[in-house]
């Protein structure tokens, strides 16, 4: 017997064969989840694309990925800046009404 069929016999022998576990199949659009959360609140335009691309998929993890995108999407383009504006004008009236206040005659 050669020196290197007694290594494999010896080896097979002391540490048998064993099954890898199967993994089960991932989803490319689930598996990088925050990444596109990320993507949606960096570019808000494109988490709106990407949630109407991923809303049309069949498995629900996917579609929830989706509608999440979707919300942080619109949050940061659409109400973000209607709160700031809303500050602005509020800031801008205070300011406005203690100038009209300051120009009061006080008794």
């Amino acid at each position: 017997m050669s020196p290197k069929k007694s290594i494999r016999k010896r080896t097979q022998t002391l540490y048998p064969a064993v099954a890898a576990p199967e993994i089960p199949e991932q989803n490319l659009f689930t598996s990088y989840r925050w990444g596109w959360y990320f993507f949606s609140m960096m570019i808000p335009f494109a988490g709106i694309f990407i949630a109407l691309l991923l809303f049309d998929e069949e498995t629900r993890e996917v579609r929830r990925v989706g509608r999440t995108c979707l919300l942080i999407g619109f949050l940061i383009w659409v109400v973000f800046p209607v709160v700031v504006l809303l500050g602005i004008l509020l800031v801008g009236a205070l300011t406005a009404f203690s100038f009209v206040s300051d120009m009061m005659p006080t008794d």
